[in-house]
């Protein structure tokens, strides 16, 4: 059994040196009807999510590290400063999001109401179009 105190920890790097944290925010937009009053019901079929936006930074404060990208059903138009994705249907789309997730790894996703709605709402749409591996979002492998 080995033991270490803490006095002979000896620091070998630059000291105010942070670790350049992968930021990832995102929102996503949805076709709702014309007379629905309060937020979209995923489980109606016209109701598909049509938009994922994503700000993706690389390093805290580090403009020029910054990607745009926006993940769209049926395209849209250009958008200057970030990359258009356009998805012929609305399961493409979501593997593609998910996808995108996946390799870009961040260290943090953050965005308005993602817990309370957009993760949800993902979840469940991703549900009714039977995309099972769409929930594996983590980082844990098997």
């Amino acid at each position: 059994m080995h033991s270490v105190r803490h006095k002979d920890i000896v620091f070998r790097g630059q000291q105010n040196q942070s670790v350049p944290l992968r930021i990832l925010s995102f929102n996503l937009e949805t076709r709702v009807r014309s007379d629905m009053v309060f937020m979209p019901y995923h489980t109606t079929a016209e109701m598909p999510v049509i938009q994922i936006g994503n700000i993706m930074q690389m390093g805290f404060g580090c403009t020029a590290c910054t990607y745009r990208i926006i993940f769209t059903l049926q395209g849209c138009t250009e958008i200057p400063g970030a990359e258009v994705r356009s998805f012929p249907t609305e399961a493409s789309m979501l593997l593609a999001w998910r996808e995108f997730i996946m390799m870009s790894d961040p260290d943090l996703i953050t965005g308005h109401n993602i817990a309370c709605f957009n993760f949800v709402y993902l979840l469940f749409r991703a549900e009714v179009l039977r995309l099972s591996s769409f929930a594996c979002l983590g980082r844990l492998k098997g």
